[in-house]
């Protein structure tokens, strides 16, 4: 299952634009490409920026534009950023049958979509979604290509602590 989260304003969609201006991506390749379920045949195409190569402000910066609920537990944020034409994220299937898995939230930087479980999810900029990894997820090419923020956390989207 997903669920939906209260919109960010416009302002904050341009303030996380430019943070992402502001940080390095690093194309998936390799061993820091994620394998899907048609991989080997089939590999993702995608550039990302982890906030583990960030500055602290930059990290604290970034927490303060998902829901309060889930601040203190996220574990990991990054920004993924799929190129026009080319760019994709093959069908992720590793955590399926993981109940314990991490869940994601994801916000669409421009008009978007991912699909879970096989439907698609059209967001328009700003918007949020989270997921469970167990969740099977990919983004498929479009002209336009793709920016999304994503923070990954521990526990329920609700509650303050777990």
């Amino acid at each position: 299952m997903y669920k939906y989260f209260e919109p960010l304003p416009d302002s904050e969609v341009s303030e996380l634009i430019k943070l992402s201006n502001d940080v390095k991506f690093t194309k998936a390749e390799g061993y820091r490409r994620r394998r899907g379920a048609n991989s080997p045949k089939v590999q993702s195409v995608y550039n990302f920026s982890r906030w583990f190569d960030w500055t602290a402000s930059q990290r604290k910066q970034y927490k303060d534009y998902f829901p309060t609920t889930v601040r203190e537990k996220i574990v990991q944020g990054w920004f993924l950023e799929l190129p026009p034409h080319t760019g994709f994220l093959d069908l992720m299937d590793y955590w399926v049958g993981k109940p314990q898995s991490g869940r994601v939230i994801a916000t669409a930087l421009k008009d978007q979509s991912i699909w879970l479980d096989g439907k698609e999810q059209r967001l328009s900029a700003g918007e949020q979604i989270g997921f469970n990894l167990e969740t099977l997820h990919e983004i498929k090419t479009c002209r336009e290509g793709g920016l999304w923020a994503c923070v990954m956390f521990m526990g329920c989207y609700t509650k303050q602590s777990d």
